[in-house]
């Protein structure tokens, strides 16, 4: 009887809490929604009242003013600069009308001038600029002190772009420069020609380290690898004269390397070396350059694989051929590893959601050699493949 009672009430307890746990859900998923609507509804709503609240000071109705504030940060609390103007307009019905203004917007004003002697010119600007709203008579003033601040801020983000300019760090002197436009869009007339220039020789830099290390990968025959960073400077340069002369110089080694393995592979399967045939023709696969030379590898590969199952499951299997490869013959029986394909396959579609397709396709050979009748593995391939083909074509163009 305990433990009947004591199971039911562990029972209630779990659907107690489950059930709470669906009305918060509920509840955020509520609050979002409304959230949302009064962005998207109230938005109008809101500026209509920030605009009478602006048209009531402009005529020195101040208790209007605050009435419109005060509703809108009753709705959202931070809408515009509703609260720094509340303020404002607050301190305005202590002094007369004819007066409330100029000793008002005065005191602001040695507040700002405040912030700014002591180095603080952040919040000196954060009042300049709110000031300039109310459009007082000391506006030409309190732009020429915005214009000051901001060049004075710029000042020293145009001073770093040389030095990491001088240090041939491009992309951080470009960072730098772009960081003056963004607070002085007037700061030097030149700026624009010179984040130009910058980003020119960092392109330039880019290439340079690029080639260094594609010629360093032929000379160790890795030309898949090569290709990858070929990929990296057409994406950076696709007109670019010596781009145009890598890709010619990899593409015809691709070919060639495609060719070599694919006969060989016909040639061992011409003579019922399947197993054989099958690494060539997966060593081929890597290397094709569209979709027939693909589709060509992987019906060899397939159709290889089968016959070499049927002859297991038919107990028929004839002593083949020696194996053309010197490896030993533990190395070339294939064992799928089944954990090794799901982390490739993975792996590769990490890549793809994130844009990098080359690399996907790197994973997914890896998958499709570990497996070669995997289907799912094969269609991402084929997919990143197609895509990649896409991108050349659009390249050449």
């Amino acid at each position: 009887m305990k433990k009947n009672f004591l199971s039911f009430f562990i029972l209630f307890v779990c659907l107690f809490t489950n059930l709470l746990a669906s009305l918060e859900d509920d509840k955020n998923a509520l609050l979002a929604m409304v959230n949302y609507q009064e962005e998207t509804t109230l938005g109008p709503i809101l500026n209509s009242m920030y605009k009478q609240a602006l048209y009531s000071y402009f005529k020195n109705d101040f208790e209007t003013s605050i009435y419109y504030y005060k509703k809108i940060l009753e709705i959202n609390e931070n809408y515009k600069d509703a609260r720094f103007l509340l303020e404002i307009m607050e301190k305005m019905t202590n002094y007369p009308v004819y007066e409330a203004k100029n000793v008002v917007i005065n005191e602001y004003l040695e507040t700002a001038r405040g912030y700014y002697e002591t180095q603080h010119y952040l919040a000196a600007l954060n009042i300049w600029e709110k000031l300039l709203i109310l459009k007082p008579k000391e506006i030409k003033y309190i732009k020429s002190n915005i214009n000051d601040t901001r060049k004075f801020l710029a000042d020293p983000y145009y001073e770093r772009g040389w030095v990491f300019y001088n240090k041939e760090d491009y992309d951080a002197a470009v960072d730098e420069w772009e960081n003056v436009l963004a607070l002085v869009s007037d700061y030097y007339l030149g700026i624009d020609e010179l984040i130009d220039k910058a980003k020119k020789l960092s392109l330039e830099k880019k290439l340079r380290v690029i080639f260094k290390n594609i010629d360093a990968l032929l000379k160790q025959k890795k030309v898949l690898e090569a290709k990858t960073l070929l990929d990296d400077a057409i994406d950076l340069s696709p007109k670019n004269d010596k781009v145009k002369h890598y890709k010619d110089i990899i593409l015809k080694l691709i070919s060639s390397i495609y060719r070599e393995n694919f006969d060989r592979a016909v040639k061992l399967y011409n003579e019922k070396n399947y197993k054989e045939a099958i690494k060539y023709f997966n060593i081929a696969l890597k290397y094709a350059q569209n979709n027939k030379q693909m589709a060509e590898c992987d019906r060899y590969i397939i159709t290889s694989n089968r016959i070499l199952r049927d002859a297991k499951k038919s107990k028929k299997v004839k002593t083949e051929p020696v194996p053309v490869s010197s490896e030993p013959e533990s190395r070339v029986t294939r064992v799928v590893d089944h954990e090794a394909v799901r982390k490739h396959y993975t792996q590769g579609l990490y890549y793809y959601k994130n844009g990098y397709v080359n690399k996907a396709v790197t994973e997914w050979e890896i998958a499709i050699s570990l497996d070669p009748e995997n289907e799912r593995v094969y269609t991402s391939l084929q997919k990143g493949r197609n895509f990649l083909n896409k991108k050349a074509e659009k390249n050449k163009e």
